[in-house]
């Protein structure tokens, strides 16, 4: 679950780190959310939001936040999973 209780909106993007990049570079926020949204959630000010997401595979998973500048400011970062079959 993703709780936003600051005053700005916020969103968590599951990608690569070059598609995280690429995204970050030419995006303006929420433009392209339908683009990616089944791997993010956008979170309004006030607001919870939350990801589904049934990982395939075990390794590190980056994620980031891709309103305008906030990637740029560092709202990144990274995970590991282990899937079990």
């Amino acid at each position: 679950m993703l709780i936003n209780t600051g005053k700005l909106p916020h969103e968590l993007v599951i990608g690569t780190k070059k598609d995280l990049d690429r995204h970050a570079a030419d995006d303006d926020g929420f433009r392209h959310g339908a683009r990616r949204a089944a791997r993010a959630a956008q979170v309004a000010p006030g607001s919870t939001g939350e990801i589904v997401w049934n990982f395939n595979r075990t390794g590190r998973f980056d994620h980031a936040c891709l309103v305008a500048g906030h990637y740029q400011a560092g709202m990144t970062g990274q995970d590991q999973r282990v899937v079990s079959r």
